[in-house]
């Protein structure tokens, strides 16, 4: 690149190094790992982050640049001051990023399993994470057979303790409103560019039997992908149970009408969670759902995974 170029050559520049977005899916049953029939799908794939870091060579071609910085206009010096903190930070050791196996080897092509938490195991470092007073990562495997889910939150209180791995009950504002929860500060998912995201979910599956409904989670591990400039690379993991309820109904078989919390006639997806999803599991052993919960309707199934697949 010559030197002393415009900023709007150097803008054009820079924008035509952006990568442009990939993806690649590929999905399997965790049923035999977790020895029942409940519905997973992993994967993963290669999106083009929203930030913007020039990688080595472009940076060194900057670096060949001879024209002074107090000659240079106010965008061309925040470009310069840009170019000095990655200086600084090339110059120190970098943390380990990303997925790695139990015996510490990274994970290149990454796998379902990168976003399954190592108590499960997958290879996410949900053990490294400090849990929050009165929780235990036992409390919440990601097999969800306990009815709670593990989830751990970043730097705002807003939804739950500061930087901490908390148990969630499927009754939590979190799972009704089926809101995704990102952290930047997950164990080697912490620098980089790197997050976690989390998407728990309650729902009436569209047009399903009114004595059905579901409990489900979605986890997303990225981290950049070392081999294309600006670009991340996710893996994913879905886990959800569809529960056919012996002693109670919605309304309807309409998905997006029922009410979140208790109501007179006891038809929310909260009354819904403590008078159903609570009594589906066993509570010993290894928590199988009980035979009078299991969604037997073939087509109450389709829509559960129909569900499942859109989450």
């Amino acid at each position: 690149m010559a030197s002393g170029m415009s900023n709007d050559a150097l803008m054009e520049w820079l924008e035509s190094r952006l990568a442009s977005c990939s993806s690649e899916h590929h999905s399997t049953d965790l049923g035999e790992r977790w020895g029942f029939g409940g519905s997973f799908t992993t994967g993963s794939f290669s999106q083009s982050s929203s930030g913007f870091e020039l990688d080595d060579e472009a940076a060194g071609e900057l670096e060949d640049e001879t024209t002074k910085e107090d000659d240079l206009g106010e965008g061309a010096q925040m470009m310069a001051r840009r170019r000095r903190r990655r200086r600084r930070r090339r110059r120190r050791t970098p943390a380990p990023v990303g997925c790695y196996n139990s015996d510490g080897n990274k994970i290149s092509d990454l796998v379902g399993d990168c976003a399954i938490c190592d108590d499960s195991g997958g290879y996410l470092p949900c053990s490294d994470v400090t849990p929050a007073d009165g929780h235990s990562l036992s409390q919440c495997p990601d097999h969800l057979r306990k009815a709670k889910w593990f989830v751990k939150y970043g730097g705002n209180a807003e939804w739950g303790p500061t930087k901490k791995g908390k148990c969630q009950d499927f009754t939590s504002l979190q799972a009704l409103t089926r809101v995704s929860l990102y952290t930047r500060y997950f164990p080697k998912y912490d620098t980089q560019g790197a997050f976690v995201l989390t998407k728990p979910a309650v729902v009436h599956p569209q047009h399903a039997s009114k004595d059905v409904g579901a409990i489900a989670l979605k986890r997303l591990a990225c981290e950049p992908d070392p081999n294309k400039s600006d670009t991340m690379k996710c893996a994913t993991f879905k886990v959800g149970h569809c529960i056919q309820c012996p002693d109670f109904r919605f309304k309807h078989t309409w998905q997006k009408d029922h009410d979140l919390l208790p109501n007179e006639k006891g038809d929310s997806l909260t009354d819904f969670v403590t008078n159903c999803v609570e009594h589906a599991f066993e509570s010993s052993g290894d928590n199988a759902q009980k035979a009078a919960y299991v969604c037997q309707r073939e087509s109450d199934r389709a829509k559960f995974d129909k569900f499942l697949s859109s989450l």
